[in-house]
C-alpha cells in the first residue's frame, strides 16, 4: 500500500503567486502528497482561487523549485526558436524577392522586376531626380531610363544588410551594380519591405 505523505508549503517561499502555488500543487499531487482543506495561516484573499493547498517540507522545496525553473527554461527556449524560425522565413522570403527582381532585370522584363513592389499609389522611390510616388509612375521612370537591354545591362545586387524593425517591417541596405556595354553604373539602396496580404512587398525605395 502506497506511503501517505503530508507535504508542507510554507506562506513565505510562494509570496503570494498564485501561479508558483499551482505548480506546487501539480507537484504534490504528482508525489502521492495528500490533500488537505485550505488552513486559516493562508490568506484566503490571496488564494481565493485554490480550493485546496498542500504543505511541502524543506526537504522537497528543491525539487519543486527545479522542476518550475526547468519548465520556465523549457519555454522560453520553445518561444525563441519559433520567433528566430518566424524571422528566418520572413528573411528568406525578402532575399527571394531581391532574387526574382535580379532574374526580371536581366531579362529585360521590367513589369516582372517591378512585382517586388507594393502595387499602390503610395509607393515611394527616392533616386536622383527626387521622389516619385506610385507604382506605375516607378515603372514610367524605369522604362524612361533603361528603354533597351542595352541600357539595363545586367544587375547584381550586394546584400550589406536585412534587419527587421516590427512584426511588419524589414529593412534591407546594399549595393546594386550594373555591368553594361555602353558603361557600368553603380551607387546603394535601402528599401523598406512591409508585409501586406502575408507578402513581403517594397513600399519605399531609396536608390542612389
Amino acid at each position: 500500500m502506497r506511503t501517505r505523505k503530508t507535504a508542507i508549503i510554507d506562506k513565505s517561499i510562494v509570496n503570494g503567486e498564485s501561479s508558483i502555488v499551482n505548480n506546487l500543487c501539480a507537484f504534490a499531487l504528482s508525489e502521492g502528497f495528500t490533500q488537505s482543506g485550505v488552513r486559516s495561516r493562508v490568506a484566503k484573499n490571496t488564494y481565493n482561487l485554490i480550493p485546496t493547498t498542500y504543505y511541502l517540507s524543506p526537504k522537497y522545496r528543491a525539487a519543486v523549485y527545479l522542476r518550475c525553473m526547468k519548465m520556465q527554461t523549457l519555454l522560453i527556449a520553445l518561444l525563441l526558436s519559433a520567433v528566430l524560425h518566424a524571422q528566418s522565413a520572413d528573411e528568406k522570403q525578402i532575399r527571394t524577392t531581391l532574387d526574382r527582381q535580379t532574374a526580371a532585370w536581366n531579362s529585360g522584363n521590367l513589369e516582372a522586376f517591378m512585382d517586388g513592389y507594393w502595387r499602390s499609389d503610395s509607393l515611394m522611390f527616392i533616386g536622383k531626380s527626387g521622389v516619385t510616388y506610385g507604382w506605375q509612375n516607378t515603372l514610367n521612370n524605369y522604362k524612361k531610363g533603361y528603354p533597351d537591354t542595352a541600357a539595363m545591362g545586367k544587375l547584381h545586387f550586394d546584400i550589406i544588410q536585412v534587419k527587421r524593425l516590427s512584426v511588419l517591417y524589414f529593412s534591407v541596405v546594399g549595393k546594386w551594380h550594373l555591368a553594361r556595354s555602353i558603361g557600368d553604373l553603380s551607387g546603394h539602396f535601402t528599401l523598406l519591405f512591409r508585409k501586406i496580404n502575408n507578402k513581403w512587398v517594397i513600399v519605399s525605395d531609396h536608390s542612389s
